[in-house]
């Protein structure tokens, strides 16, 4: 037997329909903002094409670059200027890497240049380094 057992309920602590509505209204928008999240997450890391590339290794390629010949890596890359375009080739332009003061020439194939290159712009890319130390980009995403 409890002691409280005696005491009359007073209308405030039963829980009235309201406070059902207003509970269940919080709960959706709670899960809504876990949903949310969850898609921004997916999106940042599953949904990325770079996530499995490896960081361009700026020292070693100017080091050895024959030594990177045919792999794929992942580059952050700002404009720093253009040498060049060719109608079946491409353009030919200039970038440095995540801030390196060595300034390297990147192809970008004409089917790649959806993308209005200007001075100062920052890109994440996925390039190639080819025979001679020539560095394709595949696939650009701005930054």
């Amino acid at each position: 037997m409890s002691p409280f057992d005696e005491l009359p309920l007073s209308q405030d602590s039963v829980p009235s329909e309201k406070g059902h509505h207003l509970l269940a209204v919080m709960v959706v928008i709670l899960g809504l903002v876990v949903v949310v999240l969850g898609m921004l997450v997916w999106r940042q890391t599953v949904n990325d094409p770079f996530r499995t590339l490896e960081a361009f290794p700026v020292d070693k390629y100017f080091d050895t670059p024959r030594a990177l010949t045919g792999n794929r890596f992942k580059a952050t890359l700002k404009v720093e200027g253009d040498l060049g375009w060719s109608a079946h080739t491409g353009k030919l332009l200039v970038f440095s890497v995540d801030g390196d003061s060595r300034l390297i020439p990147v192809l970008v194939p004409e089917d790649s240049l959806r993308h209005p290159f200007s001075k100062g712009q920052i890109y994440i890319a996925q390039i190639q380094i080819e025979d001679g130390g020539l560095i394709r980009a595949n696939d650009f995403r701005k930054k």
